[in-house]
């Protein structure tokens, strides 16, 4: 799809003007839902929170298990500071896509803020279960370590004293924009 490419080269301008092509054009509920889903996660990706959630919703109201539209709106409940919110929407979107690394590590983000650090450590090491490279070491940005098959360190405060914490940051929010991408597909 078009779209897609053009979500993955930044011309989100571009994206939109052909998603809404889908839309208006569709003949089938399956292409305008996914559609509408990427441009949801379009909106969340360019930090329109409002325009996120709207457009996931729109998506939900017909189709209540749409993983892509689950993840942006726990994204937007997460950024809100809902964290109860985000976990009820990521753990109905992980029933589908249960290996979903980036589903997997927004749902861990979600039970940590919402104190719920055994369940956070479960997601966690869901998420790094599923990575298609495993690693050797796990560095985590804490004071805990959830029990893995691979050696993991935890450092408080370690977005801040180890650059490949940071790094590893930047790298999620890109995973997570790459997923929706893939989800929508």
């Amino acid at each position: 799809m078009l779209a897609t490419f053009l979500v993955q080269t930044g011309a989100f301008d571009r994206a939109i003007i052909e998603l809404d092509k889908v839309i208006k054009h569709s003949t089938t509920g399956t292409a305008a839902e996914a559609a509408r889903a990427r441009l949801a996660s379009i909106a969340f990706s360019r930090g329109d929170l409002a325009d996120a959630e709207r457009r996931a919703n729109e998506v939900l109201e017909r189709n209540p298990r749409n993983p892509e539209a689950l993840l942006v709106r726990g994204n937007v409940k997460l950024q809100r500071e809902d964290a109860r919110g985000a976990v009820e929407d990521l753990r109905t979107a992980t029933r589908d896509v249960p290996d979903s690394v980036p589903l997997l590590v927004a749902l861990g983000r979600a039970h940590a803020v919402a104190g719920d650090a055994g369940l956070a450590e479960e997601a966690m090491r869901r998420a790094v279960e599923a990575l298609q490279t495993v690693p050797t070491l796990a560095l985590i940005d804490g004071n805990r370590c959830p029990v893995m098959k691979i050696q993991s360190m935890a450092i408080v405060g370690g977005d801040d004293k180890v650059e490949a914490i940071s790094a590893a940051s930047i790298l999620a929010k890109t995973a997570r924009d790459a997923a929706l991408v893939t989800l929508h597909e």
